[in-house]
């Protein structure tokens, strides 16, 4: 199938004034965003039962991934008209408290929308492998839940910062702290502000457990989801994906409308908010047939499974 040309899909004149940014928006859902957070580390403070937890590690993870797709947001400069107001808020509200770095995180993701689904694109290794047979997708599930892809992936962020082996001990935390300071100042906010409220055990359940459980799972499946066994293509149309949903079933694996992810990669200057509109846009101009369209992240896991 052809390259499919954007432009030649929706009318640039509609698509103006869903690529104006809104400040408003930006700081309504961060917010909305870390006062979920706040709200979830409450309720546990004040009701400490399991019946209580386990659905504030949902919350939490949720919003924890929320603050990666701000970041991704941020990476395309799609917070603020501000540029260094973007950069700002991306990293130090975004992308720092989740062990993330938007400078690095932006060349990478750019070369991924200029290659998708090619040899060029960073990302194919993540969705060449698929599909998979069921038993590997439930191990691989297993290790979401249990916390222990989690530990792997930060072991290795960690580890990556450190340099050499055979160079000084000192030399080495010094360019961990230097190429991680923001995630360990933000760490320090975090946890000084739950030790000065008389609650520092939250920072571990309520911080690192739905970080290395929920989000991680999260992670995953919004990898699999948006590219993962999909045609090795140039036309957009099929190299994504966007699942389709109702509200109360995306709402905890898919904040901020990430998964509209053919519209994103097909309008990448169109801000997060006003992804619903383009997709309604493509389907009343008749391109829906054409487009890869899933119900559901159930039925994304069943695509990319054998048995």
């Amino acid at each position: 199938m052809a390259k499919t040309r954007p432009q030649s899909l929706i009318p640039q004149e509609q698509l103006a004034p869903l690529r104006k940014l809104k400040a408003w928006r930006t700081w309504w859902s961060l917010a909305v965003v870390w006062g979920q957070i706040a709200g979830a580390f409450t309720l546990v403070a004040l009701y400490p039962y399991w019946y209580v937890y386990l659905p504030a590690v949902i919350v939490v993870g949720r919003n924890q991934f929320a603050l990666a797709v701000l970041n991704h947001e941020a990476a395309h400069r799609l917070l603020f008209t501000s540029i260094p107001l973007n950069n700002w808020v991306g990293e130090w509200l975004c992308s720092y408290p989740i062990m993330a770095e938007l400078k690095k995180y932006r060349p990478y993701h750019l070369q991924h929308h200029a290659h998708t689904q090619t040899e060029g694109d960073p990302d194919l290794v993540l969705s060449r492998p698929f599909p998979v047979s069921r038993s590997s997708m439930t191990r691989k599930l297993i290790r979401d839940f249990t916390g222990i892809a989690g530990l792997r992936r930060y072991y290795g962020a960690v580890r990556s910062t450190l340099g050499k082996p055979d160079q000084p001990l000192l030399h080495r935390l010094g360019s961990m702290f230097s190429k991680l300071h923001g995630f360990f100042i933000t760490q320090a906010v975090l946890f000084g502000a739950l030790f000065a409220l008389g609650v520092p055990w939250l920072y571990l359940l309520m911080w690192w457990v739905p970080m290395l459980t929920w989000y991680s799972y999260i992670y995953r499946i919004r990898n699999i989801a948006e590219h993962g066994g999909t045609e090795e293509t140039d036309n957009a149309l099929q190299n994504t994906r966007t699942t389709l949903a109702p509200w109360w079933s995306l709402w905890p694996v898919a904040p901020m409308n990430v998964n509209y992810h053919i519209e994103h990669h097909l309008y990448p200057l169109v801000p997060w908010y006003n992804l619903p509109r383009v997709h309604q846009m493509l389907i009343d101009a008749g391109h829906g047939p054409d487009m890869n369209l899933v119900p559901g992240y159930t039925s994304v896991l069943r695509s990319v499974t054998t048995a």
